[in-house]
């Protein structure tokens, strides 16, 4: 289900033309009075299927209204591309590939980008007859720019699709080995997307295996579009930095039940404009990068709803300058392992209009060094009805000396300003427990 999920992204970026082929076409054809001819090519190939009708499959005139081709190709060609039993070569099919729709048909062997094309098709579909990846590879050979090395290559300026399926895709070895490779303004990787916001270019590679050697296999240096990998291998070795240069593009990233190699990132440059679009991101290598700088405000699509890690797959440190938690309800909690929930959380209380700090497994708090009133003889602990039961303090230093009692104990008489009081002691259990008491009284009730 991997290519449903890069389709739907795909077809963001083609809506426009869709919707106006769909509705010139349905002006002038009635799609459900023309049969389908079946194929094997069709049934390997299914996911054709455009609104209930098979495009390819269906005996439809070409026209301004339905521009479709379908190509085929082999290692050494002699054909006109028609059938499977006159294929031509890749070359060709990419020269000629200027239809709306034009899907391409590999037979296994290996094959060569030996120069550059630019695809001008809405939609190229480079497919693999016999579905097997390893029997079926298309290598971008290099050439010399300067004292630079640079990858023949598959460039979109447009809103184009371009789709690879079951194939390995594989960048030549260096031309010469003494320079460096060439990335220039992104026109000498293997595959190319350059646009603006008005031409939108996507990459679709779906159950493929892509061996890289070199820096970058795709550069969107300044493009604007998108890259998606449904059941993909990515292979890196020697050269090889990331598999895209997203330097000055803007590029959304699809990635679902695909891998790359250890220690190589997907994607390097303007990440923070990357959006990782629907799809199974955590199996991608733990020291590759997503994002490596965030030029930008990174917000959820919708409010409370998302999170950021879980139980099991947690970051490891957060630096910021200040933290919100919003809301009456909020709080900043302390999970931990070996309790199995939160130990510890800082809320705040509506009702009061305070600070709590809760604790469900009657954890105490534990301070590791002093704690200090941000101003002299400005705040307390406790209030007159929230009072601590005890403090346990060695060294107590005081100015006033205060008591709750305001009368004598002894004579029932209040305190006033000048009386001499003594301690009386009133209870004695696990504590000497003292209330304060006139001098006099004191005195004369232990006569």
């Amino acid at each position: 289900m991997g290519w449903v999920t890069g389709y739907i992204l795909a077809k963001k970026y083609t809506e426009n033309v869709r919707k106006q082929y769909d509705s010139d076409l349905n002006s002038v054809v009635d799609l459900s009075a023309i049969p389908d001819i079946p194929t094997s090519k069709i049934t390997a190939d299914s996911d054709l299927d455009m609104g209930g009708h098979n495009l390819e499959n269906s005996k439809l005139v070409k026209s301004k209204w339905q521009n479709f081709e379908a190509i085929y190709v082999s290692p050494t060609g002699g054909g006109d591309g028609s059938s499977s039993s006159s294929p031509t070569t890749l070359d060709d099919a990419l020269t000629r590939a200027k239809a709306r729709q034009v899907y391409i048909y590999l037979d296994d062997g290996e094959y060569h980008i030996s120069t550059n094309y630019t695809i001008t098709a809405d939609f190229i579909s480079i497919n693999s007859l016999s579905g097997d990846p390893s029997s079926c590879k298309i290598v971008f050979d290099t050439y010399l720019v300067g004292t630079l090395n640079a990858s023949y290559s598959l460039r979109i300026y447009g809103n184009t699709v371009l789709r690879f399926q079951k194939v390995t895709l594989e960048n030549a070895p260096k031309a010469d080995t003494n320079y460096g490779w060439a990335v220039g303004g992104g026109a000498y990787a293997p595959i190319s997307i350059a646009g603006d916001t008005s031409r939108q270019g996507v990459v679709m590679i779906l159950n493929c295996v892509i061996n890289q050697s070199r820096d970058y296999f795709i550069s969107a240096k300044h493009g604007v579009g998108g890259v998606i990998l449904s059941g993909t291998t990515i292979n890196m070795s020697e050269d090889a930095v990331a598999f895209i240069s997203n330097e000055f593009g803007i590029v959304q990233i699809g990635w679902y039940n695909s891998s790359i190699t250890s220690g190589y990132k997907l994607t390097t440059g303007l990440q923070g404009r990357d959006v990782l679009f629907s799809g199974i991101i955590s199996n991608v290598s733990a020291s590759s990068t997503w994002f490596s700088a965030v030029p930008e405000t990174v917000k959820p699509l919708s409010d409370n709803s998302y999170d950021l890690g879980s139980s099991s797959y947690r970051w490891a440190k957060v630096y910021a300058t200040t933290v919100y938690a919003y809301g009456d309800n909020n709080k900043l909690a302390v999970y931990s392992d070996s309790l199995g929930g939160i130990a510890g959380s800082m809320e705040y209380d509506p009702t009061s209009g305070s600070i709590l700090f809760r604790s469900p497994f009657s954890k105490p708090f534990r301070f590791a060094q002093s704690v200090l009133p941000s101003g002299d003889n400005s705040f307390n602990l406790g209030t007159s009805s929230l009072r601590w039961a005890n403090a346990y303090i060695v060294n107590l230093y005081t100015g006033d000396l205060c008591f709750e009692e305001k009368t004598c104990e002894v004579c029932g008489k209040p305190f006033k300003e000048g009386d001499v009081v003594v301690l009386k002691v009133k209870k004695v259990d696990d504590y000497t427990r003292t209330v304060p008491v006139h001098m006099k009284c004191g005195i004369d009730n232990t006569a």
